[in-house]
């Protein structure tokens, strides 16, 4: 969702009682954490999560589409056993809505950025906000994307070949998303690997 739906959101659960918004200090977001009545609801909202996707779950609206957010959750979902050992800087190039993000990587943690953070950029990922979301939540592989030309990558074979496997699972939901669309689950390393010879490849661009 929208960066101001998801804040109106929140507003209506921290006046419902359900979560609190905790104070980080002077310069940084607030934090959004389940009240105790909040944590009670937990099994049951995962359980209609688990519901809705089993019979409900599509592609969002184009209303609904913000890279921004898809870049925050990717950075939020970083999983730094699994990237570089030195700054990896990736930059998003999305198309519908057209914006560029960057997701600046090391071993301390991920950060999202919408302004160019000014470092270098080690690889490129480019392709169709609705394809680059389909790849992240699970319902599209990474190799099926490239090869029909939905997602390009460009960089080192070293970091094209292991970006996918820097993710965790997007959501609760990941495994039966993946296999509602005839996938395996995410957890299987094999679901990553990048088996699409690079020669078919395309350069990204904007």
């Amino acid at each position: 969702m929208s960066r101001s739906v998801l804040s109106e959101r929140l507003s209506r659960l921290e006046r419902a009682g359900l979560v609190a918004r905790t104070d980080q200090g002077p310069g940084r977001a607030g934090e959004y954490v389940l009240t105790e009545a909040g944590r009670e609801l937990e099994p049951l909202f995962i359980a209609l999560g688990e519901w809705s996707v089993r019979w409900l779950f599509g592609d969002p609206s184009p209303q609904q589409l913000d890279p921004g957010m898809l870049a925050f959750r990717m950075a939020e979902k970083v999983d730094t056993s699994r990237t570089p050992d030195d700054r990896t800087v990736v930059e998003l190039r999305c198309r519908n809505p057209s914006e560029r993000h960057w997701l600046v990587v090391d071993p301390s943690g991920a950060t999202a950025c919408s302004i160019d953070p000014g470092y270098p950029v080690d690889v490129v990922v480019a392709g169709d906000t609705t394809e680059l979301q389909r790849w992240f939540i699970g319902r599209r592989t990474f190799p099926d994307a490239l090869a029909g030309g939905a997602i390009t990558i460009t960089g080192p074979s070293s970091i094209e070949d292991k970006f996918p496997r820097w993710f965790g699972p997007a959501t609760p939901w990941h495994d039966t998303i993946a296999q509602q669309a005839g996938r395996r689950p995410s957890l299987v390393p094999e679901w990553y690997g990048i088996r699409t010879s690079r020669a078919s490849r395309q350069s990204p661009t904007m």
